[in-house]
């Protein structure tokens, strides 16, 4: 063989060696939450474990993954000196409820914490998927009982040359003649539901 199939092969071996371990699956073993950046040592099958793999979250979102967790690693460009690690999951926290398709949510420890049904309902706080119970209609109610004692207490009246004058709310005008009548309106989203 001659030089240049030689270093053929040679790049070849190695252009498929980074492919090959462009995504490998790996188990967090370490999470350091101190950075801004979660970093975490991650177990790949025949490698040491790194403990600066940086975890990448979605905006908004972030969570520390407990260890036994397992990770996509992706090493960006082929370069398995600089892993990232993505989609944590631990399956023994994962809730075990059926659930329709289309439908999911947010868990920890085996219960979700928000599940969003197909026709857009939200669930809040339940241990399974059959838990939730709408507590809109309570948080309704108490709002309606706050009102109704918001409108229905009187001031003393405040004496004055005039005689006693009803007090009325600061910036309303003094013809006034109900400052305290309010519209009401809904109060809770009708497509929100907690426990």
């Amino acid at each position: 063989m001659s030089a240049v199939g030689r270093a053929l092969d040679q790049l070849r071996a190695e252009l498929r060696r980074r492919v090959a371990g462009m995504v490998v699956r790996g188990v967090v073993r370490l999470v350091d939450d101190a950075l801004k950046a979660q970093t975490l040592q991650v177990e790949m099958p025949g490698e040491d474990a790194p403990d600066d793999v940086e975890h990448v979250q979605p905006f908004g979102l972030s969570f520390r993954p407990a260890a036994g967790s397992e990770v996509l690693v992706l090493s960006v460009g082929g370069d398995r000196d600089y892993p990232v690690a993505v989609l944590a999951q631990n399956r023994d926290q994962r809730p075990a409820a059926e659930v329709a398709e289309g439908e999911g949510g947010l868990y920890q420890a085996g219960a979700y914490l928000v599940f969003l049904e197909s026709g857009g309902t939200v669930h809040l706080g339940a241990q399974s998927a059959a838990d939730f119970v709408a507590r809109a209609d309570r948080v309704e109610d108490r709002l309606n009982e706050l009102e109704d004692a918001f409108l229905d207490h009187v001031h003393p009246p405040i004496a004055t040359s005039g005689g006693p004058q009803p007090v009325l709310a600061p910036g309303l005008p003094p013809d006034a003649t109900d400052p305290y009548e309010l519209q009401r309106g809904p109060v809770a989203a009708d497509n929100v539901r907690a426990t």
